[in-house]
């Protein structure tokens, strides 16, 4: 450090300068923050925890590891017309052919194209599990053109490995 009036270098621990005799004002020290890494960590994974599991474990339907969440997901993918994710949630049936599963993939996307409703709304009404085996009862809300008319549908399902599959191929959405 120098000092302020004459030039002359000064030590840090001298209250004024040894040339001219000008006091000394020590200089501001660097504030240093130290981040509490652990702390940090633990509040990392308690909102990993909120976010992604406990929704699950307390049937917030997250993916196909509930029924609710299978039903839940087949209905946005109608609602968007997205025929890949509608397909995704039937059980896979090992003894269908490559062409067989395109021949149900093409009839879905007929009876979407063709189809003058489009899904408003729906609403998970009831949810009864039997071991592997569930059904789902649920409410959707359809538009055909100007009109929109509420249905109480059901689907049943089947658990394959951790994730339920609607279990009818030829169900008629």
């Amino acid at each position: 450090m120098y000092c302020g009036q004459c030039g002359t270098k000064i030590q840090e621990h001298e209250g004024q300068c040894g040339n001219c005799g000008k006091p000394v004002s020590q200089p501001l020290k660097a504030k240093t923050t130290t981040i509490n890494y652990k702390k940090w960590g633990i509040i990392a994974v308690v909102a990993i925890l909120i976010l992604f599991f406990i929704p699950k474990v307390f049937g917030g339907g997250a993916g196909m590891s509930s029924p609710k969440g299978t039903v839940t997901g087949f209905i946005k993918a109608v609602k968007k017309q997205d025929i890949e994710k509608m397909y995704s949630y039937f059980k896979p049936d090992e003894r269908m052919t490559k062409s067989e599963v395109t021949f149900f993939k093409d009839k879905f996307k007929e009876m979407i194209k063709d189809s003058p409703f489009k899904v408003k709304d729906y609403k998970i009404l009831d949810v009864e599990i039997d071991g592997k085996e569930a059904t789902v009862e649920f409410m959707v809300e359809v538009q055909y053109g100007d009109e929109v008319e509420s249905t109480e549908e059901s689907l049943d399902l089947i658990k394959v490995g951790k994730k339920w599959y609607i279990d009818d191929i030829f169900y008629n959405f």
